[in-house]
């Protein structure tokens, strides 16, 4: 029965000097290879994990929904302890239960149309930010960023098209920020990025560059169409624009509105 179970099952034996695998169900055996089998338990769980899971089980004797990363995959642990009466070198028995929680992590903080982040996520970046840039002394920089006259590309060519049109900007702005940037899909056909250690010239020099590029781009679209878009872009910066999200929102928001009153296909700091 345990082998049909969909969670990660592990047995641990703890001998006082290691923490041996005795038994693993199919599901954990698939996932981390019979090898496992009569070796410490550290070899398939990062240590710095281990020791606070151990720790724990051997105060409280049992432990919740634990978190941890493995390679690209990311994993949630519950157990418990339970110890051995008599003598012996066996301490005590760790039931483990692991559930791989890496698809339902992206689906909370990823957009299924753009596969860039979703609102949730960036706003809570965006509060992260703030803390670190008040704790280093730092500048940083927020963007939105709004597509010119998209409601047209959906009455002529069409939502589907729009959905294209959507998918291929978000890749392109995804291609060109730099590798500690974040940008997010604010709602329809806003989006956020986030520039850290960025101050405001330095954030009008690289989104003026992405506004050059948008510019450019062409989208093959439905029935062999193509479709030009622009963007308009409103930038602020931490800590002169604002000190809060609301406020460096609010600043960032007004800007873009300048940037359309401007014209359209404009950046506005």
């Amino acid at each position: 029965i345990l082998n049909l179970l969909p969670e990660m099952m592990i047995e641990v034996v703890d001998t006082g000097k290691e923490q041996l695998v005795v038994w693993a169900n199919n599901k954990a055996i698939n996932m981390f290879g019979n090898n496992i089998i009569d070796k410490p338990v550290m070899n398939f769980l990062p240590k710095k994990n281990w020791d606070y899971i151990y720790i724990t089980l051997m105060t409280v004797n049992k432990i919740e929904n634990i978190k941890f990363k493995k390679g690209d995959r990311i994993y949630e642990l519950s157990g418990f302890f339970l110890k051995t009466d008599g003598g012996g070198a066996e301490k005590g028995r760790f039931q483990l239960i692991m559930r791989d929680i890496t698809e339902e992590i992206r689906m909370s903080t990823v957009d299924t149309l753009t596969n860039i982040y979703n609102k949730r996520f960036i706003n809570e970046f965006l509060i992260k930010e703030i803390e670190r840039s008040k704790r280093l002394d730092n500048r940083f920089s927020i963007v939105i960023c709004d597509m010119d006259d998209f409601k047209k590309i959906n009455d002529t060519l069409g939502h589907l098209s729009g959905d294209m049109v959507l998918k291929s900007f978000s890749e392109l702005i995804a291609q060109m920020i730099r590798s500690q940037d974040v940008v997010g899909r604010y709602g329809g056909d806003e989006f956020m990025l986030i520039l850290p250690e960025t101050d405001r010239e330095t954030a009008l020099h690289i989104i003026d560059r992405l506004r050059d590029n948008i510019e450019k781009m062409e989208v093959s679209v439905l029935k062999n169409k193509k479709a030009k878009i622009t963007a308009s872009f409103g930038i602020a910066t931490f800590p002169e624009d604002g000190t809060s999200s609301d406020d460096l929102l609010i600043a960032s928001d007004e800007r873009l509105y300048k940037a359309k009153s401007l014209g359209k296909n404009t950046v506005a700091n």
